[in-house]
């Protein structure tokens, strides 16, 4: 029996900010995170960035709405990440690659809560 490199979709669901930064705060905490990663970030409105990421072949595209109180990654595109015909499994490096996005967001977001 073969190894299943496919996985379900683990969209990251309203991870909650516990300290006091300010919408800009929250907002570079996110970009300087996706930038550590290799995620091309975009202000796609004043609440919602969306990131971009190529590796390789790869393709994957999320969309990020943020607030002073939390953030959540959601999935919106990709390419060459075997997504199933009905779009809710995608290759398992999809999904690592959302969870280290959300923890330098968080690791993030500490250190901007430490700045005076």
């Amino acid at each position: 029996m073969g190894c299943s490199t496919s996985a379900p979709i683990n969209d990251v669901q309203a991870a909650t900010i516990n300290h006091q930064l300010s919408h800009e705060q929250v907002r570079m905490a996110i970009i300087e995170a996706g930038a550590q990663r290799g995620w091309a970030m975009s202000d796609y409105s004043d609440d919602e960035l969306h990131a971009e990421l190529y590796v390789r072949q790869h393709y994957a595209k999320v969309r990020i709405p943020y607030s002073t109180e939390g953030f959540s990654i959601y999935y919106v595109a990709s390419d060459n990440l075997d997504l199933s015909r009905d779009g809710k499994r995608i290759h398992r490096n999809y999904n690592r690659w959302v969870n280290n996005l959300r923890h330098d967001i968080q690791m993030n977001i500490q250190v901007k809560a430490l700045q005076p």
